[in-house]
């Protein structure tokens, strides 16, 4: 147990009725080496915190004065101040008087303790804080190495974080969205890949909007350029007017004329057969 939970066993102790005396608290002053005192009406409060300290295993200063526990510990920051921790403010006109207690909360102003009095030891007593005696002006910083398993739920608070590295995000994560054009390491969200894809088909038909209707467009060909200028070197110049037939023997013939298609119009020779409904200088023959 610490020493505070000891102290919390003896909330509502007091002094003995009339001229008795309460054992439990002249245990308090044995407990520190003030065995001397043989009634409870003597201040008891740093008897008090003394007791629990001895009984937690760590040694109190064994004085019954209270102002004794200013050189005892590390002093800390009202705001860092941790329940349990050890409080001493003016009591009297006197130097030497005072009082000490257990820190519970503050209140605003008021800090509550928990001590030993000369009439009863309860989770009554209040003081303001510049009421505390022997606070120091400054609070350097304490180092600490506590585990995190020390500290309550961080642990678990922890294991439900993900780590910088490699991170495994769940849920629905969100990002800022990047400019258009941004070529960084910066994460791209689906805002930022609609607008690049929108971009790219830049508004292409339905039937082409995608590479797989691109590709069956143009015959699943991987070289459709070279396909084409292939086939297209095997076609005739519209310029050319025909002068580019590499057989115009074998033209002729599958067009079906003969010899005749090639004779000059002022010299056409006729050989054999027959020619109807032909017309020489207005006569018909």
């Amino acid at each position: 147990m610490t020493p505070y939970d000891i102290a919390r066993t003896y909330i509502g102790t007091t002094e003995g009725p009339g001229p008795a005396d309460n054992p439990k608290i002249l245990e308090m002053y044995a407990t520190i080496g003030q065995d001397w005192v043989e009634h409870d009406d003597v201040a008891w409060c740093a008897a008090f915190v003394g007791h629990c300290l001895e009984q937690a295993g760590l040694r109190s200063t064994r004085k019954l004065t209270a102002r004794s526990y200013l050189e005892w510990g590390v002093p800390v920051e009202l705001a860092e101040a941790q329940e349990g921790d050890i409080v001493v403010f003016r009591r009297g006109s006197s130097s030497w008087q005072g009082h000490v207690g257990f820190f519970v909360a503050q209140s605003g102003q008021m800090i509550e303790v928990l001590g030993g009095k000369v009439d009863v030891a309860e989770v009554a007593d209040a003081a303001p804080w510049t009421g505390i005696t022997g606070k120091p002006s400054t609070f350097p910083p304490a180092t600490h190495s506590h585990p995190t398993s020390q500290v309550t739920g961080l642990d678990a608070a922890l294991a439900a974080k993900a780590p910088l590295a490699s991170p495994a995000l769940t849920g629905t994560p969100t990002a800022p969205t990047a400019v258009s054009a941004t070529n960084t390491t910066q994460l791209a969200t689906t805002a930022f890949v609609q607008a690049v894809v929108s971009g790219l088909i830049s508004g292409a038909p339905g039937a082409l909007d995608t590479l797989n209707e691109l590709a069956a467009a143009l015959g699943d060909d991987p070289n459709f350029a070279t396909t084409v200028t292939n086939g297209l070197a095997g076609k005739l110049g519209a310029a050319s007017n025909l002068a580019d037939l590499t057989n115009a023997a074998t033209a002729r013939g599958n067009l079906g004329l003969g010899s005749l298609a090639t004779q000059a119009a002022s010299n056409v020779a006729i050989t054999g057969g027959s020619i109807t409904g032909i017309s020489f200088d207005g006569g018909t023959f």
